[in-house]
Formats: structure tokens, sequence, C-alpha cells
């Protein structure tokens, strides 16, 4: 036998794997059926596109990052949004929610659905917007009123892969909360139908089966996404938003299946990455569906490199803003106050201003801004896009609530307060004397108030006026404000009332208001409608206008004031009346004993703290007698210690009993205070007592009995006492 040489032999073999490595390629490609479709999701967004390491916000530049690296591997990928997009930042009202749009585009989103604010620049707009992002809107449930026809072109999205030499098609469709239509202005739906949603979902993922879909994909902008979820069969998984919710949660449909609900969080401060894993059968049947949700935060997304050309689009979108804000849009005649200080102790002609924009948009009764909510002046000239974007930069929006003329009183005195409390500051010249809560001070629209500053707090609106008619406690009346204000702690009254509308950007509501003539501009602008009850400014005859640290807008003042006139408490000198200082138990000694008429007594004191010649001196002696103010034991009484609310208390109800008062002990008086259950044993009928009739208050629904008594608190504590026995 004739024998090769060794190298041709090695030839003949690989040439030989070279014919036959292929073909082996090819089969295992066409035996191996497992699939990864990889999604990244987000929802509303409200045209948070820009990073901003310090709130959290990931931006679009570093989402790109991400979806790249994510879905590189994938068989199939996807990304996705379910609603409130392009509306909410000035970088978006600025142009209609055109450089959103663009930024869509950059970052490759395929499909989205509508929320409601997506409609704020109108219904043709968002159509336009979406071919600007080069994207597939799908709210499939949205039909024009006339000829119930769908008002979006595309019903579905769809793509497919072969996997294992099977076709793998995934199918999505998109529907919106038919409730959420009233959460725009009616101007920007009208002529068109929010169908129920659920129906068709229902019929949506139908056709998507009749089209051979093996994977259902629903997107939604909803207030229950899970209720969705229950109503609907054959979907496999579900994106929603609206909510501003992190969700991941399996709910069982309405065929008895399992489908998962995901919903990412909101403006970019979070993600979900979600992987779709299985086989397909030789019939091309979908195995062992697995669904995995990865939710991902900035601090997760900061390890992603931010990508360069979106960037760039972000950098173009600055360029072309610049020239934008300096447009005018509408001029003043007078320069509009919105300093800060002045904000929050007074009306001012911006506060009108931005109020009757808010009243403009919605046709609302009343309008409410808060101070904190104004950041910048206008001067009298022109007033362009900057000057806009610089009174009203936080992207907040317009809602309406409705609640009766009695909660708009009560939302005034509270506004009144914290006003009156920010002027004390302001005069102090203390900024550590501000209150935390002065930029809620509210500017308002709609509605003339005049007030007595003198008056004790919760007491001092005089009259109302809505839209020129007195106001009626038991009318309802809608009220425009800002979403931040609807929900703030400082009115209840709003807060715990549900909205019954959402409307544009606040930025966007003051550039259509500018756009009228000047002479409404003006009408806005010296309208005077805080009105100061002048008799209350006349302190020639005040009994305490000897006293620096007392002025007349004070919520003590008038305490004060009777105080002195009943020579119950004096100044600590003969200009200060030390308002703030916590009252001791040798000056509450004091008090009671000239609301007793100075009584003498022959009683041996046994107290070593107690010298025979101070202010004190008789007055103590006279309390301990009665067993009014006692001493901590035999010896010694504590006269310069401070008391505490709850011994306040204690001590004014000994002297109503010694003075033949009856007792209130209804248990029921302090179940109202949160902090009721501090108070000492000793000092729960006694502040039962005080309680009931109407001596204290509370603060701000808490009763404090372990917190110090101020003199202040003190004269107003003992003037509504000497109120009951008058």
């Amino acid at each position: 036998m004739t024998h090769k040489p060794r190298f041709t032999r090695l030839i003949a073999i690989v040439f030989l794997l070279n014919l036959l490595l292929p073909n082996a390629a090819l089969a295992a490609n066409q035996t191996d059926r497992t699939f990864s479709i990889r999604i990244v999701h987000t929802n509303d967004i409200h045209a948070r596109v820009e990073e901003n390491a310090g709130s959290g916000i990931i931006g679009m530049a570093r989402l790109a990052g991400v979806i790249d690296d994510y879905t590189a591997s994938a068989d199939l990928d996807l990304v996705l949004d379910s609603g409130d997009l392009f509306h909410g930042q000035p970088i978006a009202t600025l142009v209609q929610g055109e450089s959103v749009a663009q930024l869509l585009k950059a970052c490759g989103y395929d499909a989205v659905t509508a929320g409601n604010h997506d409609w704020s620049y109108g219904k043709e707009r968002l159509k336009e917007l979406c071919e600007i992002a080069d994207v597939t809107m799908l709210t499939g449930n949205v039909v024009e009123t006339d000829t119930n026809t769908p008002f979006f072109d595309d019903a579905f999205y769809t793509e497919t892969v072969q996997i294992g030499g099977q076709e793998l098609k995934v199918g999505l469709f998109g529907v919106i909360d038919p409730s959420i239509k009233q959460d725009t202005t009616p101007a920007n739906v009208a002529g068109l139908d929010f169908t129920d949603a659920a129906a068709y979902a229902n019929q949506a993922a139908d056709a998507l089966r009749a089209q051979n879909c093996d994977v259902v994909i629903g997107l939604t902008h909803t207030y229950d996404p899970a209720g969705l979820a229950a109503k609907v069969g054959g979907v496999d998984l579900w994106l929603s938003g609206h909510e501003h919710l992190q969700l991941n949660e399996t709910v069982t449909d309405a065929d008895g299946a399992s489908v998962r609900v995901v919903e990412s969080g909101y403006y970019l401060y979070s993600l979900s990455l979600i992987e779709m894993t299985g086989t397909l059968d030789e019939n091309g049947a979908v195995e062992n569906l697995q669904i995995n949700v990865t939710p991902m935060q900035y601090s997760d997304a900061a390890a992603y490199p931010a990508k360069a050309s979106v960037s760039a689009v972000l950098d173009d979108i600055h360029a072309a803003q610049q020239d934008k804000l300096e447009e005018k849009v509408g001029e003043t005649l007078a320069a509009l106050d919105g300093v800060w200080e002045d904000l929050r102790i007074d009306q001012q002609n911006l506060g009108n201003v931005v109020c009757d924009a808010y009243l403009f948009e919605t046709g609302a009764d009343v309008a409410f801004e808060n101070a904190g909510g104004i950041r910048a002046s206008i001067e009298a000239s022109d007033v362009t896009y900057a000057d806009i974007i610089g009174v009203s930069p936080y992207g907040n929006y317009i809602v309406t609530k409705q609640v009766t003329g009695a909660a708009l009183t009560e939302i005034m005195e509270t506004s009144l307060d914290i006003g009156l409390q920010s002027a004390a500051a302001n005069a102090s010249g203390k900024t550590d004397a501000w209150p935390e809560n002065s930029g809620s001070y509210l500017q308002f629209g709609g509605m003339t108030v005049t007030y007595d500053p003198t008056a004790a707090k919760g007491s001092r609106v005089l009259s109302i006026e809505v839209q020129g008619a007195p106001l009626e406690s038991d009318k309802i009346y809608t009220v425009a404000t800002n979403n931040f204000v609807a929900v703030s702690e400082n009115y209840p009254q709003l807060a715990q009332t549900e909205e019954t509308g959402q409307f544009i950007a606040c930025d966007e509501a003051l550039v259509r208001f500018f756009q009228q003539d000047a002479d409404a501009i003006a009408a806005s602008v010296y309208d005077e409608r805080l009105i100061t009850d002048t008799a209350a400014q006349d302190d020639s005859d005040c009994p305490s206008a000897m006293f620096s640290d007392v002025q007349q807008t004070d919520w003590f003042h008038q305490a004060v004031d009777f105080m002195v006139e009943n020579d119950i408490m004096h100044g600590t000198s003969e200009t200060t009346f030390e308002p703030e200082s916590d009252v001791s138990r040798g000056m509450v000694a004091v008090v009671l004993w000239r609301l007793a008429d100075c009584p003498v007594v022959n009683y041996l004191m046994p107290y070593n703290d107690i010298a025979s010649d101070t202010y004190y001196t008789e007055a103590v002696r006279w309390a301990s007698s009665e067993q009014i103010v006692t001493g901590y034991d035999e010896q010694s009484f504590g006269p310069k210690d401070p008391v505490t609310r709850e011994q306040l208390a204690a001590m004014l109800y000994r002297f109503a009993q010694s003075e033949g008062m009856t007792a209130v002990n209804l248990s029921e008086n302090l179940s109202g205070f949160a902090d009721a259950a501090q108070a000492s044993s000793y000092a729960v009928q006694p502040l039962n007592w005080a309680v009931g009739s109407g001596i204290i208050n509370g603060d701000d629904g808490l009763l404090k009995p372990q917190g110090t008594a101020t003199r202040a608190q003190t004269a107003q504590i003992l003037m509504r006492y000497m109120g009951l026995t008058a």
C-alpha cells in the first residue's frame, strides 16, 4: 500500500471538515429553539430627559447606553413606554414636545401608548410627535366620535425572528383608561371617545393571536393595571403607566392564566429591564415562557456610558432653544414682583398674574399658587419665554378640585397665618426665624379677601368675595392650582379632595395669558385682592404699643393687648414682652394671683428657693395655700423653671375649680390629637377640660403636652379662659 505524505492527509481532513461543519452548525441551530426577548420599559417620564445625578434622574443619553448594552445579545429587543412622555418640562413645552420626540428617535423607541399629558398640545400634535419620533403609537381604544374609527393609524406593532428554524412572532397593542380622558383639557380631545379598555384589550389580544403572534404584550396608561389585566385574556405581559409606581406582580387573567404586570416608576428615576425566555416546540408553539424583571435606579444606570449620539441631540436642542427663549410672548407695563420675601408675606402683582393665568386656562372660580412656586420677577418691558421659565421653572401642571366655601375660608386662614409668621420673621431680620412652610403662603385669584391681622389665629378672615359675589359656606367652588399645592399637607381641604381635571403646564398657561392684549394684563396686575381691615391698624390706643417685639400682625397681638389692658401680664421690660420666652412657674403663679384680685393670705411658705422680696413671692404664697401651684416638695418650688403645656392646663384647671367653675370630663376631647397619649396621667383631666372648653386648641393637630408654654401662648390661653368667665 502506498501511503500519502502526512501533510496531504491533513489537508484532506481540513477539507472534509470545511464541508461538514456548516451543515453541523445549521443542524444545531435548527434544534436549538430557546429564545430571549429583551425589553427596556419606561413610563411617566414627563419630559425629564436630562440626566441629574443630584436628583437621581437617569436621562435619555444614559438610558440609550443601557438600551444598547442590555439588548445586544437578545434574539428580539423592544424599547417601550407607557405614556406621559412629551410634556412636563420647559425643554418640552417650549417646542410642544418636539425635543422629546427627537430624543425618543435617537434612543430607538419602538412603540408607546398615550398618557393623559401627551394630549396637552392637542390631538393632531400628538400624531405629529409620533411621526417625528418614528415611533408607533398604540392607543387603539381612542376613536373618532362621528365615525367610531380609530384615531391612531396603527392598532398593533409586531416583530418576528427566526428561532431554530421556527418563526417567533411578538405582537403589541395599547389602551388608555377611559376615565383618564377627564385629566386633560377637553379641547385637546374634542371629537374623540375613549372606549372601554378591557373590551378593546380582549379584542386586540384575540386579533394578535389570530395573526399567529406567539407572545402578546399590552401597553396601558391606567389607574388600575392589575384590575385591567384580570379582565383580559390572551396577554402575556402588561406594561403600565400613570400611577407613578414600581410594580412587578402576577395576576390571574380572565382565562385563569398567570400574567405579569409591570410599572417602572416615573421621571426616569427608574426603568425596567425585562427578559422573556422560553422555547419553541417543533410546531412553533411557545413552551415554558419565563419573565424576569430587573428594576434599575440611577445608581445602577450610572455604570453605563452615556451614548454620545444622544448627548449630541440634546446639545442641538439646547442650541436651538436659545433663540426660542429670547422670543417675545407679550409685555407688561409694570414690574412684576417675584421677590422671595415679598411673595411670602403679602399678595403680589406677579401672584395675581400667575393665578389669573390658571383661571384663564381652566375657567375655575378660584386659583391658588404657592409663594415657593414663583421663582423670579419680570421687569416692565417685553416678556420673553425665558422670563416665563424663570418664573415657573419646575414643570408643574394645573389641576382642578372642588371644595366648599367653608373650606376656602379655612385655606385662607392657614395661608394668612403662614404669611403673618413670615412677616414677623422678615421684620426681625433673623433668617432662621422664617417658618419652614413659608413657601406655602398662597397667592390667589378669583377672590377678594378682607382680613384682620390682629385677630386670633383661625378668626382673621372678615369677608371673602368669589367672582364678585359674597362667599357661600355650603356652595361648591372649583379651584385651580398647581399639582404641588393640590397635595400639600398644609391644605388638607385640597389634598383630601379628588382631582376633577388636569391641564397644561404652568409655564404654558403663563405664555398663553401674556399673549392677550395689554389691558387684560393690566387688569390683573393692578387688582387689589387682599385687603387689611384698616381699623385694626390704628394702634394709637394699642395697650401693647410700647413693646418692640409685639407687632400688629402677630397672631398673639390681641391676647397681649388683653393681658396688658386687664393688668394680668406685664412686659419683661418697658419695651419688651418676650412673647417667645418660656413662661416660668413663678410667672404662672403671678398671673393666676392677679386673676384672683391679688388676695393676701397668712401662710407660712417652707420653700428655700423663694425669697421674701421677689415679684412672685406673695403670688406663690397664695397659690401654695390654695394648692393651685404646689412645690416639688416641702422645700423647693422652682420659681424660674419653665412650665409645660400640660402643667399650665393643670394649674389653670385647679384655679378654675377654686373659682367654682364646673369641670368638663369627656375623654373624646383628646381623641383628635395624634399625641394625646403623651399626656401625663395627672394632666388628662385638666387637658380634657381645657380642650372641651375651647381654652386649648392644639397646634396643627398636635397637643404637645410636654412642650414648654411660651408667654404668648399663656396670654392666648388666659384670654380664652377669661372669655368663659365674663
